[in-house]
């Protein structure tokens, strides 16, 4: 196993690997019209990508805080100085494997490392990546309505979590 910024070549295999989780999961809520470009969201700072027998099983990227205002509001830390984890998975093959655990400490390292504060959204219904996410140490600071819509077309409850310090 292993994790790497992900290259130019790698989003046909993330694209797969994205379906097999949506088809396992239901995450993405809505399986986007172009999933490589919903991959690559214009606030993309960096990917990163976790490789099991040189296939693509994992995948997160760190967007610029602008994105999701309520975290920043729930914090007291100003957009610039936030950086958001986001579409962050592991196939259902690759789950329990510590992937998404690997794959969060190299952003939360790149976050320390840029002098910029880590933070993230997940709905409540997330039960797993919940539990997840407090094992290790993030902090839930606060909870508000999505501004998306789920397919049913409901506004869901999301959680906002800051990275553990130091």
């Amino acid at each position: 196993m292993s994790v790497r910024m992900r290259a130019d070549g790698d989003a046909a295999a993330c694209v797969d690997a994205l379906r097999d989780v949506q088809l396992a999961s239901g995450y993405p809520t809505r399986w986007p019209d172009d999933p490589a470009a919903w991959l690559d969201p214009p606030d993309l700072v960096g990917a990163w990508v976790a490789e099991r027998e040189d296939r693509i099983v994992g995948h997160i990227g760190l967007a610029a805080g602008r994105s999701e205002p309520g975290l920043a509001a729930a914090t007291g830390v100003p957009v610039e100085l936030l950086v958001l984890v986001t579409r962050l998975f592991v196939t259902p093959a690759a789950r329990g494997l510590g992937l998404a655990r690997a794959l969060l400490s190299v952003v939360t390292g790149h976050a320390a490392a840029t002098d910029l504060t880590l933070g993230l959204d997940v709905i409540e219904r997330s039960v797993e990546a919940i539990a997840l996410y407090e094992s290790l140490g993030w902090r839930h600071v606060g909870s508000a309505r999505a501004r998306w819509r789920t397919q049913d077309g409901r506004h869901p409850m999301v959680r906002y979590y800051l990275a553990p310090e130091g």
